[in-house]
């Protein structure tokens, strides 16, 4: 099994911030933003999608942890990392 870091990680110069960042040993990253809401949506990618635009080579995916009961796709066009809300109760 690989190990994985946790980490926190923000832009100073945007002031976006992800909640959790976890790192692979191989050097993959996957953003994690934690949502006390039953709704998500496009405004609440914007730490998320600030990352991957800044580590595109590295970031393999991110993920939205909300409190709703659906999978969502929260890509934006032209991110170049897939962007999904996923319900608390699946993790």
């Amino acid at each position: 099994m690989d190990r994985v870091e946790v980490r926190h990680w923000r832009d100073t110069r945007t002031q976006r911030e992800v909640d959790l960042l976890l790192v692979h040993a191989d050097g993959r990253y996957v953003p994690v933003e934690v949502k006390a809401s039953r709704t998500v949506g496009p405004g609440d990618t914007h730490g998320l999608v600030n990352f991957a635009l800044r580590h595109s080579e590295s970031c393999h995916r991110a993920v939205l942890v909300y409190e709703g009961s659906q999978v969502v796709d929260l890509t934006p066009a032209g991110s170049p990392s897939p962007i999904v809300a996923v319900p608390r109760a699946l993790m």
